[in-house]
Formats: structure tokens, C-alpha cells, sequence
């Protein structure tokens, strides 16, 4: 059962969160997407074929180069064990019907062994409603499964949105509610899909020894390097333990 309870001070205060949010857009830090390599090879052993699919963060928006993003901390990770043929494709302000319809446009020939999802946090602010997001995320995930045949997809977790300091309160406030509304709605989906699995994330921001500048970039919304590390390393973690390979 889903609780829509923080949708009533969202009516109270809707102007209020709609100037907020048009201000936000507008003054927001545009941090590019990093340089490097989209596609490689790394380590000496099994082959292993992946795949990084979706938004800024799986681009890597936050860092400077593709080695300290998601895909070249998750494929040094993996390079320990596979000789590891990895790939991205991302572009910051995807949503994920703006990748079903990339790959539906464009299909792809390659064929992977996992496909990595970083997919959502546009949805969330774009107001994408919660079932109409769900229909989303299956036909991806079919066309995914298509196009690709990878053994799993992994779905990344959607992050703690509402500890993003690059929006105002009570904005934050209920951007982080409807994220969590959202990723419960994820999180029953996959668990009946079985060729999908949710990697679940901690919560990084509320680490008792650092503060939230310690982890995200500077714009106050993307991932910083310490998060793209942790992200590799339990994204890696995930897909060992899949015994996909």
C-alpha cells in the first residue's frame, strides 16, 4: 500500500514549490558530463561484457573524467576477476522513456552480460506519475532484454533526493517524499521481475563523520567521486553475486 499523505501540504503549499522549483532550473549549477572513453576493455581473465545505460549520473556528471565515474570505477572493480568489455551510454536529463525510445530508434547489436541502470531521478522531478514511471521501467526493461540478451539488468536505487542541497525547503522536502514513493513502487516491481534485480544504495549523506559536501558534487545534486566509488564497488559486488559470469 502506497501513502500519499505528503501530497496534502504539497497542495498547501504548491505556489511556493512552484516558484521554487522554476527558480531552482534556472539558477542551477550545469556541471558537464566528464571526458574519457565511453567504451574499453580492463583486466585479464573470463570475458565479461557490460553495459551502462542512462542518465547524468551513469555519464558521470560530478567528476572529470570517465575513470573516477560509475562506469570506470565499476569496470576497474570487476577487472580484478573478468577481462571486462564495458560500454556506456548516458546523457544527463534522461528519463527513462526518453531511453525506450533511444532504443527503440536506435537499436544496438551487441550483446551484454549485465546491463547497468542508472534511471529515475528525472522522472521524480519531471513529475512523471508513479504508474505511468512503472510502465516505463518494464518496457525498458523488454526492450532491453531484446535488443541486448543480457543475462540480468540491474537497476540502480534511486539516491536520497531529499538531501540534495541544490534544492530549497520545502522542496527538497517533497522531492525527497516523492522519491520514496517512487522507490517503493521500484522496488515491488523488480521483486517480481526475475530477470531484474535492485541494487540497493546506502544512505550516504547521513554518514555521522562526514558531511554532505564530503559526497556530492558541486552543484549540490550529482554524485561527487566518493560516491561514484562506492557505487562501482557494490554495483560489482551485486553482479559477482549474481554468478552471471
Amino acid at each position: 500500500m502506497f501513502n500519499y499523505w505528503y501530497l496534502l501540504p504539497a497542495l498547501l503549499f504548491s505556489p511556493l514549490l512552484l516558484i521554487q522549483g522554476m527558480s531552482t532550473r534556472r539558477k542551477a549549477l550545469r556541471l558537464p558530463e566528464p571526458t574519457g572513453d565511453r567504451i574499453g576493455t580492463a583486466g585479464t581473465g573470463k570475458p565479461f561484457r557490460l553495459l551502462v545505460l542512462g542518465d547524468s549520473a551513469a555519464a558521470g556528471v560530478g567528476v572529470s573524467h570517465q575513470s573516477q565515474a560509475l562506469s570506470g570505477q565499476l569496470a576497474k572493480s570487476l577487472s580484478t576477476d573478468f577481462c571486462v568489455e564495458w560500454q556506456l551510454i548516458a546523457q544527463s536529463g534522461r528519463t527513462t522513456l526518453d531511453t525506450l525510445h533511444l532504443l527503440c530508434d536506435e537499436p544496438q547489436q551487441n550483446k551484454f552480460d549485465v546491463v547497468l541502470i542508472s534511471l529515475g531521478v528525472n522522472d521524480v522531478t519531471s513529475l512523471v506519475r508513479r504508474k505511468t514511471w512503472i510502465q516505463h521501467c518494464r518496457s525498458l526493461s523488454r526492450e532491453i532484454q531484446k535488443v541486448y540478451s543480457p543475462k540480468s539488468i540491474v537497476w540502480s536505487d534511486l539516491p536520497e533526493m531529499g538531501k540534495f542541497t541544490a534544492m530549497p525547503q520545502p522542496l527538497r522536502w517533497l522531492i525527497g517524499k516523492r522519491k520514496d514513493h517512487m522507490r517503493q513502487s521500484l522496488a515491488h516491481w523488480i521483486a517480481q521481475e526475475p530477470a531484474v534485480s535492485l541494487l540497493e544504495f546506502p544512505d550516504v549523506f547521513s554518514q555521522s563523520e562526514e558531511n554532505i559536501q564530503d559526497w556530492i558534487a558541486s552543484d549540490g545534486f550529482h554524485p561527487g567521486e566518493k560516491v561514484y566509488a562506492l557505487w562501482g564497488k557494490l554495483a560489482a559486488d551485486k553482479i559477482r553475486d549474481l554468478a552471471v559470469v
